[in-house]
């Protein structure tokens, strides 16, 4: 290889070797205004965007700097393209790092940098990063409508795994919002086209459909979805999303009559959620937890869980604790422990929102 035209990770290694005050008056030189240079950016940045989004973002970052001073060479639609990657990756790791206000400038960039010719799938991936934004901060009906445009624009661009991601998510924001029934059909839709590349993200979205026709008494199709569930939850490795798993198990054998092993898979994922800081979906737990109790006469149970779970000295745990009494207070008054703990988790998510804990804080997708 020519000294004259280096490898780009070459290339890469020499930029993230100066100071990072530095980068920025490098990249104005003509040697890196290379489109394989900002690919290579852009690929490291989603390869580790799982595992730290903070090195992700930095990449990104590196991506919209070198995309900026490229277009400023030549105004080029591959690299308003790459842009358009560039700020929505930057976008993705300031969501996953809490940094809301920072996501939302980065996706405005990528839609600016959105062209009249830009791809499906680049409207798509936007809609879709945008959409989770915006389940994050609370605003379910904007998520709902950018992840079912998303999807359309996969479906319409023939990427059929893409578009059971975009309807998994749709049917997993509505079953979070209490909506088996909006949920069924884009869970329904995602199954056979979703794939086995996220397995978070799929043992996830069987286990919502799992519980959506368990409500509808589909009790034997209930079962097969949460069985191949099992499959893939067996496969999870990061262990907040094992917790979750074993969550929504447990919900699934309490609704279905399976009554020892819910309690045990709940008081499992429960204390699970609590170590690892994930108090709003430990709460919608406990709260299910309790109506088990409630609804199989467990009255003492009923009674001792607040006191059980409040000697963990966490932030936000007395919300936790706040949502049990609540329900308890509900039961005594003769109201439908089901019900009550709809009403009260979603006030309780609220709060946790207010507080900036992590609520709906979906991993990279």
């Amino acid at each position: 290889m020519s000294t004259l035209h280096p490898p780009p990770t070459r290339l890469l290694d020499r930029l993230l070797a100066l100071e990072p005050e530095l980068r920025g008056k490098a990249l104005r030189s003509p040697r890196f205004h290379r489109l394989d240079l900002l690919d290579l950016l852009l690929t490291r940045s989603g390869r580790v965007m799982d595992r730290n989004p903070h090195e992700a973002g930095r990449l990104a970052r590196l991506a919209v700097d070198l995309g900026l001073a490229c277009r400023s060479a030549a105004e080029d639609l591959p690299v308003r393209s790459r842009l358009v990657t560039a700020f929505t990756l930057t976008g993705d790791a300031h969501r996953l790092a809490g940094e809301r206000e920072l996501a939302e400038a980065a996706f405005d960039g990528a839609a600016f940098f959105l062209s009249p010719g830009g791809t499906l799938a680049e409207r798509a991936r936007v809609c879709r990063s945008v959409a989770l934004l915006r389940w994050q901060r609370g605003r379910v009906d904007e998520a709902a409508a950018l992840l079912a445009q998303s999807a359309l624009l996969y479906e319409d661009g023939g990427e059929a795994e893409e578009e059971g991601v975009s309807l998994a998510l749709l049917g997993i924001l509505h079953m979070q919002e209490n909506e088996p029934g909006r949920a069924l059909e884009p869970l329904t839709r995602a199954r056979p086209i979703l794939g086995e590349r996220r397995p978070w993200l799929t043992a996830r979205a069987l286990l919502s459909l799992a519980l959506c026709l368990a409500d509808e008494g589909r009790i034997e199709e209930s079962q097969r979805a949460a069985n191949e569930a099992s499959h893939l939850s067996a496969t999870l490795t990061d262990p907040i999303e094992k917790a979750r798993a074993l969550w929504l198990h447990g919900r699934l054998s309490a609704r279905t009559g399976s009554g020892e092993p819910a309690e045990g898979r709940l008081m499992t994922a429960i204390t699970r959620l609590v170590t690892y800081d994930r108090l709003p979906e430990a709460t919608l737990a406990a709260l299910d937890l309790m109506v088990l109790y409630a609804e199989t006469g467990q009255s003492v149970r009923v009674q001792g869980l607040p006191r059980r779970l409040s000697s963990e000295p966490r932030k936000g745990l007395e919300i936790l604790v706040q949502a049990l009494q609540d329900l308890l207070e509900a039961i005594r008054m003769g109201i439908d422990p089901r019900k009550a703990a709809v009403v009260i988790g979603a006030g309780a998510r609220q709060v946790f929102r207010f507080l900036e804990l992590k609520v709906d804080a979906l991993p990279w997708v």
